[in-house]
């Protein structure tokens, strides 16, 4: 006995097996939501819709967007590689550590006078609007006051 013959009766052949691969598919539920198109498919109709002239058009925009891109991908290469040398230079002298903190100290530094700074500005500013206060009352004073002749 073959081995393709095995589950077959002895008089059967492959040709008469009506549940043969070929034959048999899966069934789908009835309810099942169609997936949908994919973007590909999509921009295929879109281009397939577009006249001549259209075509044309959407071809010149995106031959445009390249370039945009292209030149965006020049300007992002350039900034890499400035950064790249600014780093190698950091790391040249082997006190990357030592700038690192340095500069991190002048940072504090910078933020503690500019707080202190801030703190001198709201201090005058509640002065002269305190000032301002005695001015007027001063004069409701020099108003209200008699002079005798």
């Amino acid at each position: 006995m073959r081995v393709s013959n095995i589950g077959r009766r002895s008089g059967e052949t492959k040709a008469d097996d009506t549940t043969s691969a070929e034959t048999r598919t899966p069934k789908e539920p009835a309810d099942t939501p169609a997936s949908p198109p994919s973007k590909a498919s999509y921009a295929e109709k879109r281009w397939h819709k577009l006249s001549e002239e259209g075509r044309l058009q959407e071809w010149i925009e995106l031959h445009e967007e390249i370039g945009r891109l292209q030149a965006e991908k020049r300007k992002l290469a350039d900034e890499v590689a400035r950064l790249k040398q600014r780093i190698a230079e950091f790391e040249a002298d082997g006190s990357l550590g030592q700038k690192l903190g340095e500069a991190l100290r002048k940072i504090d530094r910078i933020r503690g006078r500019s707080d202190e700074w801030q703190a001198e500005a709201a201090r005058l500013k509640r002065q002269v609007l305190a000032q301002k206060k005695e001015i007027e009352q001063l004069r409701g004073q020099l108003e209200r006051q008699e002079i005798p002749l």
